[in-house]
């Protein structure tokens, strides 16, 4: 039998302001914490006379325990504003930046940084 651990933890920080009655500007910093693991796996891959076809991966090691064990922490950014051009008519642009560390990278190593710049103009109906 096998049981499953994990936590999350994150925290979050937001401003808005209006500088002119139509120009919206904002700003967002988040932090964001996971891990998790496999706990008390009772798997012995010795106890096969044969290796299992399909299963020579993990499934055969003592340490098939340790492969889930995640835990990785993000840091985003984003800011951005609103333009109010006409009664109905608005622009906006966003800035999006993201660092992930991953601590103990498996199949996935999610480790490295994102940006990602979103223009758009809106049409209020």
């Amino acid at each position: 039998m096998a049981g499953y651990d994990s936590g999350t933890t994150s925290a979050w920080f937001g401003i808005q302001a209006y500088p002119t009655p139509r120009a919206e500007v904002f700003a967002n910093l988040a932090w964001n914490g996971s891990d998790a693991t496999i706990t008390e796996f009772a798997y012995d891959g010795g106890e096969y006379a044969a290796q299992l076809v399909g299963l020579d991966y993990a499934l055969q090691s003592a340490t098939m325990a340790s492969y889930s064990n995640l835990e990785f922490t993000r840091v985003g950014v984003n800011g951005g504003m609103n333009f109010r051009v006409s009664d109905p008519l608005v622009v906006n642009v966003t800035l999006d930046y993201s660092k992930y560390d991953d601590k103990q990278p498996y199949l996935f190593n999610v480790t490295g940084r994102y940006l990602q710049v979103f223009g758009g103009v809106t049409w209020l109906f």
